[in-house]
């Protein structure tokens, strides 16, 4: 038995140092690994042509999470040893070993989150990140080294370096979107406070059913945007807040009644659930009764319906949403929505608002989306202003004589 044990240990020894000298000797140090798969086993040391072949097409990619495109991109190789565009205006600096790109971004992309990205990607290749910040305009240069490659440390290169500049001169494709959930008040109470504590983007209908004064006491607390819904129906429809045909005396009693229960709550959504909307009397009664209360009133023209009654019970649901969405917003446009989505639904949702925003799309609260359509209307008033003026146009005059003063060189 003791023997035995002996001739095993030593078989295993004698396999360990011989596929370890192998390694050594160079002829497995870098093996050729082709399947994204390796990223994940660190253990496993890749080959150079691997890395800088992926890494050059990944970091592209990386770069149109953020909605930056591939024209903006400009990818050297270091075989090429070429100069940098002249279109960049900065210090001429040497090619890296593998390749360097020049990237141009809009002037509202965060620098930081694309270092973010970039510096985790590198790490999980198994190289070194390295970043230079331009305090003044947020540009970075963005460098990849490896200590144990040689080829680099020969001229002080790094294998690769990324050039991130902004620019007055593009714009990415994001329009603007305002969501507004409408069934806050079915969420558990765990479910409500992981909504609203983690979350700023977002408006909310507020619930007016007794059983939801829990919720309702959160979104007060939280000071978080909520929209109070008020329908019209037919004449018949009690369910309805207001009927068409109803006496102005008592829309005001009903919009009086609401700024008494509901005083945080500064905007309505009026809805028509059975009658066209703006086509009576009543309608546009109910919104002059609601404005008298300082009410902001938005009504069915203004929301944008994204699902249909198949598409609410579709296993796609989140998919339908963000394809619609995208499809009905382009660069500079807007679109408000309502939709009503459970706990898990609203969490899958929120992962692909972030990815949403990084591409470039804005999320806002109603009331943000008011304030900045209120200070444009200022400054296109204020433009007007002073380009309607005409330029006043100073007239010569002549000098003043003052009287009894006698004349120069009267004298003679």
């Amino acid at each position: 038995m003791i023997v035995l044990v002996f001739l095993i240990a030593v078989s295993v020894i004698f396999i360990y140092l011989k596929y370890y000298s192998k390694k050594d000797n160079g002829t497995d140090k870098y093996p050729t690994l082709t399947d994204n798969s390796v990223l994940t086993r660190p253990h496993l040391r890749l080959s150079p042509e691997f890395l800088k072949e992926k890494s050059v097409a990944d970091i592209d990619s990386i770069l149109s999470n953020f909605g930056i495109k591939k024209e903006w991109i400009t990818t050297i190789t270091g075989a090429e040893k070429t100069q940098k565009p002249k279109t960049d205006k900065t210090k001429k600096e040497n090619i890296a070993v593998w390749y360097t790109k020049y990237v141009s971004i809009p002037r509202d992309v965060n620098t930081a989150e694309i270092n973010l990205d970039l510096s985790n990607y590198t790490r999980l290749l198994g190289l070194v990140p390295e970043v230079s910040e331009d305090i003044r305009t947020t540009d970075i240069t963005f460098d990849i080294t490896d200590p144990d490659d040689t080829s680099s440390v020969k001229d002080q290169r790094p294998l690769a370096k990324i050039f991130i500049n902004h620019s007055d001169k593009i714009t990415r494709d994001g329009g603007t979107f305002v969501i507004l959930l409408n069934n806050i008040g079915d969420y558990k109470k765990d479910e409500v406070d992981d909504v609203l504590n983690s979350t700023s983007e977002f408006s909310y209908i507020f619930p007016r059913n007794p059983d939801d004064i829990d919720a309702q006491n959160k979104l007060i607390q939280l000071k978080k945007d909520v929209v109070l819904n008020v329908t019209e129906g037919k004449n018949d429809n009690y369910d309805a807040d207001f009927r068409a045909g109803m006496d102005v005396k008592e829309i005001k009693q009903k919009v009086r009644s609401l700024s008494i229960d509901y005083p945080a709550v500064k905007m309505v959504l009026l809805t028509s659930t059975d009658v066209p909307a703006g086509q009576d009397r009543t309608f546009s009664d109910i919104i002059n009764e609601l404005q008298r209360y300082s009410f902001r009133v938005y009504t069915d023209s203004a929301i944008t319906r994204l699902l249909s009654k198949n598409d609410e019970d579709s296993k796609n649901k989140i998919d339908i949403i963000i394809t619609q969405m995208r499809s009905r917003v382009s660069a500079g446009k807007k679109l408000i929505t309502i939709l009503n989505l459970s706990y898990d639904e609203f969490r899958s949702f929120y992962n692909e608002v972030l990815t949403l925003k990084k591409l470039g799309y804005k999320f806002y609260t109603l009331s943000r989306l008011n304030e900045l359509e209120m200070e444009k209307q200022k400054r296109e008033m204020q433009k007007q202003e002073q380009t309607g003026k005409p330029k006043e146009t100073r007239k010569e005059q002549p000098p003043k004589v003052k009287k009894n003063q006698p004349k120069k060189n009267a004298k003679k």
